[in-house]
């Protein structure tokens, strides 16, 4: 950990912007790198690159799988606590793009894990559909999720759209 932090350090502390900038103004390539924080991207250095949003077929990614299964999991947890232990039948959800995209599809993770679903991925890595959890591993009942998706969602998210619609059936 410390070796990394030192390495973020170092990019940090180096000027990569005059560099990138003048090779763009000379024609030259400039290399591509994700968008996002440095937090949870640190990919995003050394800056002075073309940056991309996403991959769209690495969202949601294992890192907010898991964060959007304990917000999922927290979420239950409060509104069992409030009725006495019943889960709720339905929850309603409003997907904006600009969260998902900084938080690698944590919104959408959330949506997944409500439904007891998980993205399903092919022998590349890319995610492609999804899948039920089996109710005796998840060991509650599906929540119904009802989403509405923001505009800048629908456009850029589409595989994610298709793959919880996949989940919702």
């Amino acid at each position: 950990v410390m070796r990394d932090l030192q390495g973020t350090d170092a990019l940090l502390a180096r000027d990569h912007e005059i560099a990138a900038i003048l090779k763009a103004l000379d024609a030259r390539y400039i290399r591509p790198a994700p968008g996002g924080d440095l937090v949870r991207t640190p990919a995003v250095l050394p800056s002075g690159r073309n940056m991309h949003g996403f991959d769209p077929f690495r969202l949601p990614s294992a890192l907010a799988m898991h964060d959007g299964a304990m917000q999922a999991n927290r979420l239950l947890a409060q509104h069992a606590k409030r009725s006495g232990g019943q889960y709720p039948e339905s929850i309603a959800m409003v997907l904006w793009g600009s969260d998902n995209l900084k938080s690698e599809g944590g919104p959408i993770a959330q949506a997944l894990a409500l439904i007891g679903a998980r993205p399903r991925f092919d022998s590349y890595g890319r995610l492609c559909g999804a899948s039920l959890i089996p109710l005796d591993e998840l060991q509650r009942p599906r929540i119904d999720v009802v989403m509405t998706l923001s505009g800048i969602f629908c456009d850029l998210l589409a595989l994610q759209v298709r793959v919880l619609a996949e989940a919702s059936y």
